[in-house]
């Protein structure tokens, strides 16, 4: 049986087909119909793959629950909120109004060497965390 990628989260070998059964208690007293069974996106916790917890459904058989999974929708592509034009120019604007803040704080401090310190500073943990989060969500440019 061929299992096509998750939808939304894209990977491949996280998915796994679960029983139903596997979900109930170890004494099972209520489970009073016959086994159900799902494709998932096997999740990080708490000892899963690193999927995003997507699920096809439950159905009676395996066949049904890849059928139905594989005919799941793909997941939109994210599209930026705004253009790299845009995210320069807003981090540029941060960086000069924190150091506008800091140095009508502390305007003693304030020089044309300390304001270029500042504005890289904080241009340089803008962008870290920006290249983080990329990183985790599997961006690239």
């Amino acid at each position: 049986m061929n299992i096509n990628s998750c939808p939304f989260c894209g990977q491949q070998h996280t998915l796994e087909i679960i029983r139903g059964s596997e979900l109930m208690d170890e004494d099972q007293e209520y489970w009073m119909h016959s086994e159900s069974f799902a494709v998932i996106c096997s999740a990080a916790k708490p000892n899963g793959k690193g999927g995003c917890g997507a699920t096809g459904g439950f159905m009676q058989t395996e066949v049904e629950a890849v059928n139905v999974w594989n005919r799941r929708a793909a997941a939109p592509q994210a599209k930026p909120l705004i253009t790299r034009e845009q995210h320069f120019a807003l981090r540029e604007a941060f960086a000069i109004g924190a150091a506008d803040s800091y140095f009508e704080a502390y305007p003693t401090h304030d020089n044309s060497v300390g304001r270029m310190i500042f504005e890289r500073g904080f241009v340089r943990g803008f962008d870290s965390h920006e290249r983080a989060i990329e990183a985790a969500h599997g961006i690239k440019e």
